[in-house]
Order: C-alpha cells, then structure tokens, then sequence
C-alpha cells in the first residue's frame, strides 16, 4: 500500500491540528514521523516514496514559516460564554477529536438529532470521521438538544464546540 502525496499532506494537516505530539507511521518503505516543537512546527522526515518529488515548503503545513502562522486563520468555532450557560443550566458538548462532523448515518438519511430532539444517555448525537473511522458521538447526559454548532460534513477539531444541551434529571433524579 502506497500513500499518495495528497494522503501524506491529509495525514500532515490532521496531525498537525490534533493533540498528539508525534506521529511515527510505517508503511512498507515509507516512513514519515512527525513531532511538534514549542512552536507547533512539524518536522518531516524522509516522507516522499522513492520516485515522487518532494512537495516544496508551502505545501507542508507547518513548514511555511510566520508567513504562514499569520495568516492562519483563528478557530472556526462560535465564541462560547461558559458562565452565562453554565447559569442558564446549559452545557456544551465538544468534540473529542479532529474529523469531519457529521449529522446523519449516512447520506440523505435523517440527523441523529435536531435542535429541540430530547437525548438520553448513549443516544448517538453525530458521527466523526478520521481517515474512514467512523466514531460515534454519543450523549453523555440526559437533556434536550438546543443548538448545533458544526454544520454537517466539515472539519471539526478537538474541543471545538458541537453541540449545547439542557440537562434534565433522569427518574433517579440525577
């Protein structure tokens, strides 16, 4: 299995926006390991299959220099004030990871939930895809549904805000 240039600057990007620090992968005699620095640079190493050019700097995420840095846009997410939900009894439910978001199981199916949908515990909320692996986002709590931040089939990162719930007590009064 070879991986193509645009898998490998996938992979890069992926890498680059999650909480992991290094990546060691191994793929018959490819090799690419990345680590991230104080500045949040990656670093390549031998990460062209024999044969394909190199892609050149501004290709690489991370490797663009403060140019680059600069003009990185800010979080995609809505600004959230936590105190003033946390006072109208509202949470919000974040992303667990870095994939693209979505709604429905499949295409053109139903959303697992809309905004007002009532939620129990384990009640899957989304789905989120790295690298065709498929994880199920599910309901921590008991609540209601009152705002869905992402929008179907884009990139969200890890913490991003996806969801914001009402809490209800469960029959146990939990």
């Amino acid at each position: 299995m070879a991986l193509t240039h645009n898998e490998i600057i996938s992979i890069m990007k992926l890498f680059r926006e999650s909480p992991f620090s290094n990546l060691h992968l191994e793929v018959s005699d490819f090799k690419l390991v990345l680590s991230k620095n104080g500045q949040g640079m990656t670093s390549l190493e031998q990460a062209v299959p024999a044969g394909e050019s190199p892609p050149n700097e501004q290709q690489i995420p991370g490797r663009g220099g403060m140019a680059e840095q600069a003009a990185s846009p800010a979080p995609a997410w809505p600004e959230i004030d936590r105190q003033q939900l946390a006072r109208e009894g509202l949470e919000v439910i974040t992303s667990p990871m870095l994939g693209v978001f979505y709604r429905a199981p499949k295409p053109g199916e139903a959303p697992f939930v809309e905004e007002g949908s009532p939620v129990a515990i384990g009640d899957t909320l989304c789905i989120i895809e790295v690298m065709k692996l498929y994880t199920s986002i599910t309901a921590d709590r008991q609540g209601a549904i009152k705002q869905i931040y992402a929008q179907d089939g884009e990139m969200v990162e890890y913490g991003q805000p996806l969801f914001l719930i009402k809490p209800q007590a469960d029959s146990n009064g939990k």
